[in-house]
């Protein structure tokens, strides 16, 4: 079965520069929605809104995710499988010299978790990149995670617990982050991710 016929990606811009970024050349999704958030919208909010109307397979990603030849495939076929799965995330069993652990490109640490060059599974994926199946029943919190972070996060333990598992696939797509985000970026992220840990206070979890 061709699984990207199953799939609605939602990319999400906060401008039309950055959403402009986006290279569409290997999307082959049966659906494929380019957002530009003028209004600043919560990422929660907008992932539920088109994961009400969405196919079978979902997937939401932020305009700075690239995706090589086939990529998409292998996160379609991952959800279809049963998997939550992201471009990137947190492995806390993972120290430095361990097999699959990051080898330092892009200043990663240990643990971080990429789908290009070292996939396997992880306790919370990056919220840059989200994927899986609808009728798993999974929501984003929209009441706790009213702005830009940690809502992806959160619905990966919210899989975890239910004992869905949450992985990096095999595939050749990346995240261009920036690695030194600016201070107010780093203000705003850290409010989300106490109250990430305060919401899941009995969980051992990490983040990228």
């Amino acid at each position: 079965m061709d699984n990207l016929k199953r799939l609605t990606l939602v990319v999400a811009g906060k401008d039309e520069a950055s959403l402009r970024q986006f290279d569409l050349t290997h999307i082959g999704a049966a659906e494929c929605v380019l957002l530009v958030n003028y209004g600043k919208v919560p990422l929660s909010v907008i992932g539920n809104r088109f994961l009400d109307a969405s196919l079978p397979l979902f997937g939401m990603v932020h305009a700075d995710v690239s995706f090589g030849p086939a990529a998409l495939d292998a996160f379609a076929d991952a959800v279809e499988s049963g998997n939550v799965c992201g471009v990137v995330g947190w492995n806390c069993d993972l120290k430095p010299g361990d097999p699959g652990a990051n080898p330092g490109d892009k200043g990663g640490r240990a643990g971080e978790v990429w789908a290009y060059q070292n996939p396997g599974p992880v306790s919370t994926l990056d919220s840059a990149a989200v994927f899986f199946r609808r009728d798993l029943g999974l929501r984003f919190d929209e009441k706790i995670f009213d702005g830009f972070h940690c809502h992806v996060e959160d619905l990966s333990i919210q899989a975890a617990e239910r004992g869905i598992p949450v992985i990096v696939p095999s595939a050749n797509a990346t995240h261009n982050s920036a690695l030194n985000p600016p201070v107010q970026w780093r203000r705003d992220y850290d409010v989300y991710y106490r109250r990430l840990r305060q919401k899941w206070p009995h969980v051992r979890f990490g983040v990228t």
